[in-house]
């Protein structure tokens, strides 16, 4: 009775442990930047919308959000295939910049940190 009980908990285990990968979906990659990473900059410019809901993020001098919660724009910068927006507005304040992984040649762009500001972390160019 007691062999009985180990080998039935033993297949058991082996079931859970041999179906524990099934559940996980694969990711799709994003595209990757075929173009070098100097023209970046210029591939960047433009006006971004999420599926999510109508706010508006747009690239040109500075980095402008135009959303239900209001509207604000700030400096920004691209830096190893990202766009860095400076969130902080006094140089010894302590706030976290947004990075936005650049992706299929800025026809999208990623932020996973966006949520924290209310913001939805997937862009797609218009």
């Amino acid at each position: 009775m007691m062999r009985l009980n180990f080998i039935h908990s033993a297949l058991s285990t082996l079931l859970v442990i041999s179906l524990l990968g099934c559940s996980e979906q694969p990711v799709p990659s994003s595209p990757q930047n075929k173009a070098s990473d100097y023209l970046l900059p210029a591939l960047i410019k433009g006006q971004y919308h999420n599926a999510t809901n109508s706010d508006v993020f747009e690239l040109g001098e500075q980095a402008s959000f135009f959303t239900s919660h209001g509207n604000f724009t700030k400096p920004y910068f691209v830096q190893n295939q990202h766009v860095i927006i400076v969130m902080k507005k006094k140089p010894k304040e302590q706030r976290p910049n947004l990075s936005l992984a650049i992706t299929d040649n800025g026809n999208k762009l990623t932020c996973l940190s966006c949520p924290k500001f209310g913001l939805p972390n997937q862009w797609f160019k218009r």
